[in-house]
């Protein structure tokens, strides 16, 4: 989902697509079986956006407590940033109803 939504830019303008929240969450979804930590830089990272506004969007993220922050194992002032039960399981619906979407306009 990731991969295809930065696509976009391939064929239309990135300027149209200004969601860094939405694709932080993604790369949260995406990383929640990787071993490496979610940091707030990767996470701008992924989003494209500039450390001030990722900053921002994070502190939104973990209000609306769709993520939340751990000790980061290694590194004292850094934290790791992971979804939060209720943010996976909205993206997990969301997906389920993007699918079922899908699959009625392929039927």
């Amino acid at each position: 989902m990731l991969t295809l939504r930065k696509r976009r830019a391939e064929y239309l303008y990135r300027a149209m697509f200004g969601e860094p929240a939405y694709d932080m969450l993604l790369g949260l979804y995406v990383a929640e079986g990787d071993e490496r930590p979610m940091t707030a830089a990767l996470l701008a990272e992924i989003a494209g956006a500039a450390q001030s506004s990722a900053a921002r969007w994070i502190e939104y993220l973990v209000a609306k407590d769709l993520i939340h922050r751990e000790r980061h194992p290694t590194h004292k002032r850094a934290s790791v940033l992971k979804l939060s039960c209720r943010g996976r399981d909205a993206l997990d619906r969301m997906f389920g109803a993007m699918f079922e979407a899908l699959c009625d306009v392929w039927a």
